[in-house]
């Protein structure tokens, strides 16, 4: 679904908080035009208003995408560190034995370093190489919590991935529905923007108030 309107839905939100101020002061003057513009008509524009806050604009949806994907940036980088701490200790209790420092992935990690989804099933097999092997690495000086951080790594990682798919697969629907209650808000506003055009006929500045923010605002445009 499209949009109405091509400016900012924070622009819209705005322009109805004004229209309802400005409409709970000039209700006499439209009430007395058109008997249907009246309380009710300022509680269901509040109302609708209500219902856009509740499905979140464009802007918050676009800033919430980046956030999950900074916190599975995040999670790469962490895994990075943990592998590099890990690969240390690796060489240095097989540092003669290149079949085992291959099982670590020493070779694969940097094919598949900036790839979330490779970079998740190569912690899966890393962390079942360093349980196997994790006498050996202790006793080359690594501790419990750099053995037990590749697991904690890799379930940080897929939650940050599964979040990030689950809020992604969710948006067609979601954006759809967004739209169309962005768009009930404007119809309504619309309606008070034609009504106010007659109401303050000899008022230009008093008119001015009800006009819609842009002067392309009829354009469709996609979401």
């Amino acid at each position: 679904m499209e949009r109405k309107y091509n400016f900012k839905d924070s622009v819209l939100l705005d322009f109805a908080d004004q229209t309802v101020l400005n409409m709970e002061t000039d209700l006499s003057v439209f009430s007395s035009f058109d008997s249907e513009l009246d309380e009710t008509k300022v509680y269901e524009l509040k109302k609708a208003k209500e219902e856009c806050l509740g499905v979140g604009t464009n802007e918050s949806v676009n800033a919430k995408k980046k956030q999950l994907a900074a916190v599975v940036k995040d999670a790469m980088n962490d895994c990075e560190v943990a592998f590099s701490t890990i690969r240390y200790f690796a060489r240095k209790a097989f540092k003669d034995q290149p079949a085992i420092l291959r099982q670590f992935g020493f070779e694969e990690f940097k094919r598949i370093r900036h790839d979330q989804n490779k970079m998740l099933i190569f912690f899966a097999e890393l962390e079942k190489t360093v349980d196997q092997y994790t006498e050996k690495l202790t006793d080359k000086g690594a501790s419990e919590e750099i053995i037990h951080n590749v697991e904690v790594r890799a379930k940080v990682l897929a939650k940050a991935i599964a979040d990030q798919k689950n809020f992604i697969s969710q948006q067609p629907s979601t954006t759809s529905h967004r739209a169309k209650v962005f768009n009930e808000l404007y119809d309504r506003l619309l309606e008070i923007s034609d009504a106010a055009e007659i109401v303050f006929i000899g008022q230009s500045e008093r008119r001015a108030l009800y006009s819609l923010p842009s002067t392309e605002a009829l354009a469709l445009v996609s979401v």
